[in-house]
């Protein structure tokens, strides 16, 4: 629920901020804004919001997935570890 309300309401943040910016250079004037413009602005920033959402959990799962053993003596442990547990299910 909360990642719902995260991805609809992030870019609407974004947005605000984003005219905001706009309108203190400017660049763009408040009053000149149509509702199809502001819409179009909003689905581009949903997009890409929710395009860096997944690229971050993607890069955090694969990273999550191959991170490397602390030590060297941590891998030869696990090494052990494993070749005990094959050794004791063939032994049943």
């Amino acid at each position: 629920m909360a990642i719902g309300l995260l991805l609809i309401f992030g870019p609407v943040v974004i947005l605000v901020f984003t005219v905001y910016f706009l309108t203190l250079t400017g660049e763009l004037l408040v009053g000149r804004l149509t509702l199809l413009e502001l819409v179009e602005l909003y689905l581009i920033e949903l997009v890409l919001f929710a395009v860096a959402g997944y690229s971050i959990y993607w890069l955090t799962v694969k990273l999550v997935e191959h991170q490397p053993p602390a030590s060297p003596d941590t891998a030869a442990e696990t090494t052990e570890d494993a070749s005990l547990q094959t050794d004791s299910h063939e032994n049943n």
